[in-house]
């Protein structure tokens, strides 16, 4: 049998140190625009990787395996950028559009925000979490400091939204317009990827003026 210490706190036998809290709690609080990058550079590398090890394509031949690894190269290079690109507009237009009065932020996205932070104190603390100084919120009523939150909170699900948006427009625009021509580009030209293309030409050239 074991005891525990009424004193130590275990959660699932994990304690989390406070710099990984914190780095959690700044990735959480990154915008969408960021966190797409986050995401597609990771797929980047490890899809790549994964598409062009022996181990995971063990039926493949090496020229196959390149093949495949330099489209996925491709494909994560677009989608990335539109998705990334589409976020930054997204949030471009969610600020600007409330700054300039082009839009109104509708009523019940104050009442989600008001939900999911259910204190002044909360909300606070999550205007200081997203870059606001603690001077700039001090003097504010409950009722500011909620709008502010909102303001502040309405950009980046523009941002989330459009992101949404693009990735659906991608799957039949810009896959179709830009990985083909990019990974054909890349097998051409690329020497990594054509260490033997020089010799192909020349035996292809020789069998040719045989003919």
């Amino acid at each position: 049998m074991v005891t525990i210490p009424r004193s130590r706190k275990v959660a699932f036998g994990f304690n989390a140190s406070k710099c990984f809290t914190n780095k959690a709690a700044n990735l959480a609080n990154t915008k969408p625009s960021m966190q797409r990058l986050y995401i597609g550079a990771t797929a980047l590398v490890t899809q790549t990787a994964l598409d062009y090890a022996k181990w995971t394509n063990p039926f493949a031949d090496d020229e196959t395996r390149k093949n495949c690894a330099t489209r996925t190269f491709a494909k994560m290079i677009v989608t990335t950028g539109s998705g990334v690109l589409a976020r930054i507009a997204g949030e471009w237009l969610g600020k600007n559009g409330i700054e300039k009065g082009l839009f109104k932020i509708p009523k019940g996205f104050e009442e989600v925000i008001k939900a999911t932070y259910k204190t002044t104190a909360a909300q606070k603390n999550e205007l200081i979490s997203l870059g606001m100084k603690l001077e700039r919120i001090a003097g504010k009523n409950p009722k500011e400091i909620l709008d502010t939150l909102t303001k502040k909170k309405y950009p980046t699900a523009i941002g989330a939204v459009a992101g949404v948006a693009m990735a659906v427009v991608s799957v039949f625009v810009a896959d179709m317009l830009f990985i083909d021509p990019i990974t054909n580009w890349m097998l051409d030209k690329c020497p990594w990827l054509n260490k033997n293309k020089k010799a192909k030409d020349i035996d292809n050239k020789q069998q040719y003026e045989k003919k």
